[in-house]
This record gives C-alpha cells, sequence and structure tokens, in this order.
C-alpha cells in the first residue's frame, strides 16, 4: 500500500488554518438584539460552537466590535468566555459600502433595460 504525497496546506482547495481565517464581526448585545431572522438563543449557541471548532482546529480568528470605546457593549460573554485569549479590534463606528453614483446610476439604466 503507497501514501499519497503530503497535501501543500496554502495552496491546498480544502480550508486548513494555514489558507484561512474565522472573523467574527460585532457580536455584541445591540447587534444580536436588532437580528430577527433566528431565535437569539440559538445564534448565540451556533457562534459560540462555531469559535470552539475554530480554536479545536488552530484557525487564526479575528473578534472585531463596533464603537466600544464609545460606550457600546464588547462582545456577548458567551463568546467572550470562549475568544478569551484574543484582543477585540475595536472599530470606531460602522462604515457602510458607498457605490459612486455613476454607477448607481449605471445599474438604473441596466434595470430599466430589462422592463
Amino acid at each position: 500500500m503507497t501514501s499519497q504525497p503530503m497535501r501543500d496546506p496554502v495552496t491546498d482547495r480544502l480550508l486548513t488554518p494555514q489558507n484561512c481565517a474565522l472573523i467574527v464581526i460585532d457580536y455584541q448585545p445591540s447587534q444580536i438584539e436588532t437580528v430577527t431572522s433566528i431565535d437569539h438563543d440559538l445564534l448565540v449557541r451556533n457562534i459560540v460552537s462555531v469559535a470552539r471548532l475554530a480554536k479545536a482546529y488552530g484557525l487564526p480568528i479575528v473578534l472585531s466590535t463596533v464603537n466600544v470605546a464609545n460606550g457600546q457593549p464588547p462582545t456577548i460573554p458567551e463568546l467572550r468566555e470562549v475568544l478569551s485569549d484574543l484582543v477585540e479590534i475595536d472599530r470606531p463606528r460602522s462604515t457602510p459600502v458607498r457605490t459612486p453614483i455613476s454607477a448607481r446610476q449605471s445599474r438604473r439604466r441596466d434595470e430599466k433595460s430589462w422592463l
């Protein structure tokens, strides 16, 4: 029986700790409260499970919050407990992505052509 050659974890088409990361964005109480598409307890259990799996698999993890320096509460305690070894990256405010006016006008023109 012969064994397969070792795969390169950086270039492999499968996800490995060397070619991917888990990015956890804005799991703060005020953000959780705005979610209406899933039960809040289930949402929390899901992200805590994902975070535990990522740690067990050795994935790099980035934990991001918004506006904590200006009074918003930090990451929810259940998730913070699992990711206690990480430093939260706090963004001063949420910055929406803005489409240039010319691109919006072009898109509207294209949408009208379908009518």
